[in-house]
């Protein structure tokens, strides 16, 4: 039996664009546990200097899911993070300690507006490791600067970076450019995490257990398990 992580959800309600009420949120636990999720890492999106974010609500939200899974009777564990829009203010929030961790690690989830350029990620990317983090890059599939040529390898070859690509993109993917990347980053190794990117049960759902079943039949069942932390703990899971 599978017991997966999740280190991309935004399962709190009345953060984002994510579930606007409680029972929402309450219906993408059970969506996930159903996909034999086991941890779940809560990233609500921050957006640094722009939109508000209140570290106390999300640890109030991350209670209040663990909370439900236990009346629930889930071996479902929740832990706090965010998904950190890059942007000119980052680096202040990072050096404040305004943005948190992937639970409790020394790693931020990250994201770019889609027309990144590749110099631009690379600025980014050293930002975060001058300031004691190492960086994952959510769904890397979106990025058209890494997706042609062999931009993600060189990114990877040059700095302590991570890479996260989205679940129903292993089901579905679409794009020449981005099909042909990801199969070639998963072929050789270079994807680190695969993720729901999960905002609801219906338009964007956690699919964890289908990806790593494609992926199984993809890259073989140690890789899949690798991906998806399979069998894991979240702390190992992300543990340098």
């Amino acid at each position: 039996m599978n017991a997966l992580i999740d280190i991309h959800h935004h399962l709190l309600y009345g953060m984002d664009d994510g579930p606007e009420k409680k029972e929402g949120m309450e219906q993408m636990l059970e969506a996930a546990y159903r996909q034999g999720v086991h941890a779940i890492i809560a990233t609500p999106h921050l957006m640094p200097g722009i939109v508000p974010f209140s570290l106390d609500t999300l640890y109030r939200r991350v209670e209040e899911a663990q909370d439900i899974c236990s009346v629930a009777g889930y071996d479902l564990h929740i832990f706090p993070g965010a998904e950190m829009m890059y942007t000119y203010q980052a680096e202040r929030y990072l050096a404040q300690q305004r943005v948190p961790t992937l639970a409790g690690s020394s790693k931020i989830l990250m994201e770019f507006s889609l027309d990144i350029r590749f110099e631009e990620m690379i600025t980014a990317v050293q930002s975060v490791l001058r300031s004691g983090y190492f960086p994952i890059l959510a769904h890397i599939e979106r990025y058209p600067c890494l997706m042609r040529g062999r931009n993600a390898e060189r990114l990877k070859e040059n700095y302590d970076v991570l890479y996260q690509v989205n679940g129903e993109f292993v089901l579905k993917g679409e794009g020449f450019f981005p099909k042909r990347a990801i199969k070639r980053l998963l072929l050789d190794g270079k994807i680190d995490f695969i993720a729901s990117d999960a905002h609801d049960v219906d338009r964007r759902p956690c699919q964890l257990e289908e990806a790593y079943d494609k992926l199984v039949a993809l890259v073989g069942e140690r890789y899949a398990d690798e991906l998806t932390g399979n069998q894991l703990t979240a702390e190992d899971f992300l543990s340098d």
